[in-house]
């Protein structure tokens, strides 16, 4: 009897770990807690574990605290419209439209070194229509966190 519950146990085990993400964990850390304005930041990030691994997600993400809340920022330009003879041209970056997961041991570690570089949004008009125009500009002062799943940490720049 208890043999055949042990092996309903690791049966049901395996059956989670490799049917839901709940066996993987993440983690996110950036190489210091404080930074200068300008300053480059290292994020490293990482899964272990058995569970779903999917071609699109999670993603690291950065955000900054604006009036008590985290806002997600633009680290890299999501679109490159532009204004030609009255005439909207360019593309945009639509991510990931299709998801595909599969059940796998996850043993990943990567790094970012963020330039500590935001775009900004700014509506344009363009003949009679209107658009989302990016700029780069350096991240202002403040608290940010870089969140990765479920795995996130604070830090400062200024």
């Amino acid at each position: 009897m208890a043999i055949a519950l042990v092996v309903i146990a690791v049966a049901v085990v395996c059956f989670l770990a490799f049917s839901t993400p709940m066996f993987v964990f993440q983690s996110v850390t950036t190489d210091k807690n404080s930074y200068s304005s300008g300053e480059k930041i290292t994020v490293s990030y990482s899964n272990f574990g058995f569970g779903q691994l999917c071609t699109c997600g999670p993603y690291l993400g950065i955000y900054q605290l604006v009036n008590g809340k985290w806002e997600g920022i633009f680290l890299h330009e999501p679109s490159n419209f532009e204004c030609i003879n009255d005439t909207v041209v360019g593309s945009q970056d639509m991510g990931c439209d299709v998801i595909q997961c599969a059940p796998s041991m996850v043993n990943e570690k990567k790094s970012f070194e963020w330039d500590a570089k935001i775009f900004t949004e700014e509506t344009k008009i363009c003949g009679s229509r209107t658009y989302m125009h990016y700029e780069k500009i350096s991240a202002p002062a403040g608290m940010y966190k870089a969140g990765y799943g479920m795995a996130e940490t604070i830090f400062s720049i200024g």
